[in-house]
Parts: C-alpha cells; structure tokens; sequence
C-alpha cells in the first residue's frame, strides 16, 4: 500500500498559543490531515534530509533496534526482583534476618536510580550503543559474583556491581524510542520499554524461585550470566548507533541545512564520537533531572511512576510472608509462580495501554481543528485507574481476610501487573511530547525518585502487616493518578510558562 507521508504545517511567528508540546496536524498546503487514513501520516518531528537520520531508518531496521533493547532490558532486570520467592533459603543459607535480606533487594534498587546520573550523560557524549556494551559487560561479571558470592556482605556488594551495569535499563530505551520514532509512534513503543521491563521484575521470581527449590539458587544467577552474555553480544552485532547530531534549523532553511549537510558528511550523521563539550555536556546533564523535577508536568509523571512501580514491589515483599505462612503453605516455587498473574496483566497492559492512548490523542485532535495537545493522552489513563483500585481493593481485603489465594492472586496480581504497564506508559509518553530533548534526564529522575521509595520500603513494609503496606501504596497511586485532573486542565499553561526554558534548546548541542 503507498503511503504519502506529509509533515506538519510549520510554526508561523504569529501563531497563538502553541507552546512546545502543542503541534499543528496540517500539511505544508494547510490542508487538513485525517491521521486515520492509510494515505497520509503527519510526522513530527520532521527528519532530516540524511538517509542515515535514525528517524528515516526503514521499520524493519527500526525493528531489530527495538528487539535489541527490549531484549537488554528484560534480561538484565531479570535478577533485580529474584530475592522475594528464595527469602526463607536466604535466611537459612547466610544465617541472618529477613531485614538483611530485604536490603539484597534494596541496594539493587537504590544503585539502579542513582547510577542514571552517570549513565543518561554517557549516554548522550558517547552514545547509546558504547553505553549498552560497557554496562552489558558489567552486568555479566555481577551476574558471575552473585552465582560466587558466599556470604552476606559478598553476596551485597555483587547486588550493587550488577545493578550498576543493570540501571541502563531504567533510561537507554526510552531515549533510543525518542530517536527513532514519531510523535504519533511514541505511545506504543513506551509501552514495549515499560513491558520489558516489568516482564524482567515479573518473570525473575518465576525462575529464581523454582530454580532455588530443584537446582539451587547459585543456578538462577549462572542462567542470569548466560542470558546476559546473549544481551552483550546482540547489541554488539545488532544495536546500530541512534543518537544523532541534529541541528534545529526553520522550515526555510532546508537549502542551508542540505549543504551543511553535504560539507560535514559523516559528522552529522549517527555516530558514538563524544562530544567537543563534553565536559560541560556531563555537567548539564548531570544538573538537569533535578532541575526539571520543578517543572509540575515532569513532577506529576515522577509521581505516578513512582506510585505504580512501587505498588508492584508491594506485592513483592508482601507474597512470600502471605503466601509461605497458613493457610497457604506455599514453597519457594509456588510463591514465585504467583507472579504469573503479573505477566498476564503485564501483557494486557502491553497490548492496550501505547495504542489507545494514541489513539485517543489523534480522535482528541481530529475534534480539536486538528491541533495536538499532549494532554490528549491522559484520558487513557481513566479505565487503568478503574483497575489499579479494583486490584488493590482485592488485594488488600484478600490478605486481611486470608481469601481464596485464587481471588489475591488471579484478579487482584493481574489488574496490579496491568496498571504498572499502562499506567506509566502513558505519563512518561506525555512528557516526553511536553520535552522531547530532555527524554532521558526524565527517565532518570522518574527512576531516582522510585527507586529510593523503593529502597526505603526495605526498611518500613515488614513492620506493616502485608495488607496495610499495600493499602499505603494504593492511596499513594489514587493519589497520584487524581492529580492528573488538574494536570489536564492546566497542562498547556504550564507548558508555556516553561517553553522559555533552556531544556527545549538540549536538542540543539545534544
């Protein structure tokens, strides 16, 4: 099927209220785009001329790069959730308490954060592929400590050198997605990144639990070792670079850009060569995730981030004390398999959460004169709200009242594997329509703010009875998918009172 493609109607200077964020969905003649046809699609943003301009790149190359990263995220999550099924052999192979034992989960999450202010700055001096080799390596040689480790401070210190290659993770995909693909392509791709990644934190206590109780646990870190190894070497054979060099210029300026084009060759092209700036790249980006955690668009996406992800991980210090005591006797293996419901959910969430919420954005602007507001997309966030409550309601009166585990588990673990897909997919892909430039500094802050409260749950959530630790969590996510009303209304006024902001301008040197 031919398809024509036609980019938006360029910005004129007396243009009102169009603050970043906002596009205008019209060709060059002004003419009205239906996005819903075969015939056209609007593309923003626009690409360059430069056939080696990720965004030109064909969809199967698009693809594979794709596969690639979603295939490095799952793998190297994959050890990060283990420890919750295998707590009652850690407690009896390292003689220690269930307190320490949290902290092998909550040294893994805090470096995960933490370390994406390093890794997001790498990134944009050195490029996404020398970024993804060098933590792939590392997490391999955590991968072989922890299989080695043979006491509790051994076993802490591997937790944290994995986790250091491992936090590439939280941030690398979403500025490769930012890359390479459109506005109207971002949704559905999020959500790919967001199911890889919880797919990872769901299925590692699947394997780790059953491989503990037949194999031992050493051999659920030899099978992470094996995994990670495939991560290095699809990346180093399949992973092309996707940062590229671009220079904003105006719709009147293409013959300019061409010939810069031509007389800088390779330069403008995709490459890994650090930047001449380096220093003070590092440095930007380094300042950058918290600066922008005052914006209240970025703010509110940290939170509901936040509030989903660690509603998950309730789930995950809570099952095994629910689950291995009476009623239900559960062993090692069986409290691992409970996490099945999460992959179901987790795919749901995959399947519905980018694609509808694209799908309202571009239904919102047809009925909008066809202007695009990013705020368009907060609307899909309604039913997954609908079923975070359901789940968490069940859950927290299940555990309270020792319900079916069928009941817990079946409905309750399945709507929280949905929300933490759907949820976050789409207030991630909303801010980074609002500030595309800084996509990863946003990635970075979302996962510092998370995975401290993570962290911090290692030390408060035994203390709680397992139904008021989640009922904490729970008002916790109400609360923060609520504050998407005023974010909705008032969305585009903060956007402008921000568009002055030296973060639109990232782009530019990046």
């Amino acid at each position: 099927m031919n398809t024509t493609v036609v980019y938006p109607h360029p910005r004129m200077a007396n243009e009102p209220d169009m603050p970043p964020g906002t596009e205008l969905m019209r060709d060059a003649t002004n003419n009205r785009i239906d996005e819903f046809s075969d015939l056209h699609q609007v593309l923003v943003p626009k690409p360059s001329d430069d056939l080696e301009d990720p965004l030109n790149w064909s969809f199967p190359r698009k693809i594979v790069t794709v596969i690639v990263q979603a295939l490095y995220v799952l793998f190297s999550i994959l050890p990060t959730l283990s420890i919750a099924p295998v707590t009652p052999i850690f407690l009896a192979e390292f003689h220690t308490d269930e307190g320490t034992v949290s902290l092998f989960l909550g040294v893994a999450v805090i470096t995960l954060g933490y370390m994406n202010f390093i890794l997001v700055p790498f990134s944009n001096i050195f490029g996404r592929r020398a970024t993804c080799l060098i933590t792939a390596a590392i997490v391999i040689g955590g991968n072989i400590w922890l299989a080695l480790a043979r006491g509790v401070g051994s076993f802490l210190g591997a937790r944290v050198f994995n986790a250091i290659g491992a936090a590439a993770n939280e941030t690398v995909m979403v500025q490769v997605i930012a890359d390479i693909f459109f506005l109207h392509e971002r949704g559905q791709w999020m959500g790919v990144y967001f199911a890889a990644y919880f797919l990872g934190c769901f299925v590692g206590p699947i394997i780790a639990g059953n491989m503990a109780q037949a194999l031992g646990w050493r051999s659920f870190f030899w099978l992470c070792t094996g995994v990670s190894s495939l991560n290095f070497f699809s990346v180093l054979f399949f992973f092309p670079e996707t940062k590229y060099h671009r220079k904003m210029s105006s719709p009147d300026s293409t013959e300019d850009q061409n010939s810069s084009a031509d007389a800088k060759g390779q330069d403008l092209g995709v490459t890994s060569a650090p930047y001449p700036n380096a220093v003070s790249s590092l440095l930007r980006d380094i300042v950058t995730p918290v600066y922008i955690l005052g914006f209240p668009i970025i703010a509110w996406t940290v939170f509901v981030v936040e509030a989903s992800a660690n509603t998950l991980l309730a789930m995950n210090l809570t099952q095994s004390p629910v689950f291995a005591a009476p009623p239900y006797h559960f062993t090692p293996g069986e409290v691992g398999f409970v996490n099945f419901a999460f992959v179901v959910g987790g795919m749901i969430g995959l399947i519905t959460a980018g694609p509808l919420s694209d799908w309202v954005a571009k239904r919102l602007t047809v009925r909008n004169n066809d202007l695009r507001e990013p705020e368009m997309r907060l609307w899909a966030m309604v039913p997954y709200f609908a079923v975070m409550v359901l789940g968490c309601i069940v859950i927290i009166l299940g555990y309270h009242n020792q319900w079916p585990w069928q009941a817990i588990v079946a409905f309750g673990y399945t709507c929280i594997g949905l929300q933490v897909i759907a949820l976050p997919t789409i207030a991630v892909a909303y801010a980074v329509d609002c500030y595309k430039p800084i996509s990863g500094e946003i990635l970075v802050i979302c996962t510092v703010f998370k995975n401290t409260v993570g962290f911090s749950m290692a030390y408060w959530v035994q203390d709680l009875t397992p139904a008021n630790a989640v009922l904490v969590l729970f008002a916790t996510n109400a609360g923060a998918c609520l504050l998407g009303i005023p974010i909705y209304f008032f969305g585009k006024r903060l956007r402008r009172f921000s568009q002055n902001s030296a973060v639109h301008l990232m782009e530019n040197v990046m």
